[in-house]
């Protein structure tokens, strides 16, 4: 008896069973996968081994497994509700989220009645931005509270950072306001260290330079030898409409005249007026 065998046979017949395993495997695969019974699968199941039969009755089984956790009709229906379930937690986020910022920036608006002087009546009322003018900051610009909410003319606007504007213009449920970049705002300020520095401010103000404004406010001091420099926080001064300690800004630049007849001061506002939103309006204090 010959008990010698060829191991080029013997790879040949590795290679088979390796080849043909990875048929079975495959065809199952894709068969349980997609749901086919092809004529394909069904013969190459059937002519490899004889197990191929319990492997047939194993794959019905967990073709039926499958089935159970999503039987026919009610597939569609399951991942319409997941869809809204989906749907409903998105939108709670959604308004969870814009309840949290609008807490978040009426806090910061109460804080902005720190600013002022404790004399002066705090009736404040909380507002919205309804309507904007046209550019990159807000210059004009509409609330949703009006002559019934008590809103007046010559209202003060605040933000959470300071002073925003004023109105100049009332109807029954909303009014208009300018703020402190628009041409037709001035305000009179003093500087925080030493309240001697006073000055205006006002976009009106024609100021021979080369200095880029936009986003900044333009001021002048009373007084040339006023030593005011960058980093120098302004406040209302209290002269005209607006109470006296409301923030405005601080000095940016410094632009000396050349005919050394102003001080100008280029000065960045507290306030983000790209980015307005929740507002304060205050009754205009009466001036006897």
């Amino acid at each position: 008896m010959n008990f010698y065998k060829d191991p080029r046979k013997m790879e040949k017949k590795t290679l088979f069973f390796i080849v043909t395993g990875g048929i079975l495997i495959l065809t199952l695969f894709f068969s349980i996968k997609n749901g086919n019974n092809n004529i394909a699968s069904k013969a190459i199941l059937e002519t490899t081994s004889p197990v191929n039969g319990q492997i047939s009755e194993a794959r019905g089984g967990f073709s039926n497994l499958i089935s159970s956790f999503f039987p026919n009709g009610q597939k569609d229906i399951k991942i319409q509700e997941l869809e809204n379930q989906v749907a409903e937690l998105r939108d709670k986020q959604i308004h969870d989220f814009i309840v949290q910022r609008d807490v978040i920036e009426l806090r910061e608006l109460k804080g902005a009645l720190n600013f002022i002087e404790d004399e002066y009546e705090q009736n404040y009322i909380t507002t919205s931005i309804v309507a904007k003018n046209d550019g990159n900051y807000y210059t004009t610009f509409t609330l949703s509270a009006g002559e019934n909410d008590g809103v007046k003319k010559d209202s003060i606007v605040l933000a959470g950072k300071g002073l925003v504007g004023r109105i100049y213009e009332v109807s029954a449920n909303y009014s208009k306001a300018i703020s402190i970049l628009d041409n037709k705002s001035s305000v009179s300020f003093e500087v925080l260290r030493n309240n001697e520095y006073t000055g205006i401010a006002s976009q009106n103000i024609n100021i021979d330079s080369e200095t880029d404004f936009e986003g900044f406010i333009k001021g002048y001091m009373f007084d040339i030898n006023y030593d005011v420099v960058p980093g120098d926080v302004i406040i209302t001064s209290g002269l005209g409409m607006y109470p006296r300690g409301i923030q405005i800004g601080e000095i940016y630049e410094v632009i000396e005249d050349p005919n050394n007849l102003l001080k100008y001061v280029k000065i960045r506002p507290y306030v983000n007026f790209r980015n307005l939103s929740k507002l304060l309006i205050l009754n205009p204090r009466e001036i006897n």
